[in-house]
């Protein structure tokens, strides 16, 4: 079950795609449920009929958005190292394993949708090959920090990310969390306390 502002960013996702947008970009704090959520965009689109490709850099991710999509009702093949994803609907794959050989194995239009977790990372060649490769899906990037600190910006030619939904603050009564703060609040307490 998703929360309201999960509800709400899956809407905006789905409202960016069907305005003809290529790619968008989900921003929501850690601890916000980001993998529940684009496991929801993943079972939407496998129900209409598509493949969706989610790819990842650690290991910690490749099972927590296999256990998120098992909840959701679908059964993902990992393509990692020794592991092979065949024809899953959903493949979750390692950025370092999917190139060369094992990212030409996959037809150019295998996917629908193509999800990038933790997008601020997607500026690295790996994941610019992999986009580049895959020019018929659509790009759903997901990360709790968009702004990199070298000031590369996560907006290129291929995944020139709009903002479908941004929840680096909300309601902190209704889910029991206190807010994060953003930078705009970290420079007005600097500034308030003199610094």
């Amino acid at each position: 079950m998703l929360r309201p502002y999960q509800v709400a960013a899956v809407a905006a996702i789905r409202e960016q795609f069907r305005a003809g947008c290529r790619s968008t970009l989900l921003v929501q704090a850690t601890g916000t449920g980001k993998t529940i959520t684009f496991s929801d965009v993943a079972r939407r689109t496998v129900d209409r009929g598509g493949r969706v490709l989610i790819v990842v850099h650690r290991d910690e991710l490749i099972q927590q958005a296999d256990d998120k999509l098992r909840a959701a009702g679908l059964t993902p093949g990992i393509e990692k190292a020794a592991s092979y994803a065949g024809n899953a609907s959903v493949v979750i794959a390692s950025v370092q394993t999917l190139r060369g050989k094992r990212l030409a194995a996959f037809a150019f239009d295998a996917f629908a949708l193509v999800i990038v977790d933790e997008a601020h990372h997607a500026v690295a060649p790996g994941y610019r090959a992999i986009l580049a490769y895959f020019t018929t899906a659509r790009v759903l990037g997901v990360t709790a920090t968009p702004d990199r600190l070298d000031g590369k910006g996560i907006r290129d030619r291929r995944l020139s990310l709009r903002s479908a939904r941004s929840h680096r603050r909300w309601r902190a009564v209704a889910d029991r969390r206190a807010p994060r703060r953003d930078r705009r609040d970290r420079a007005r307490a600097r500034a308030h306390r003199g610094r």
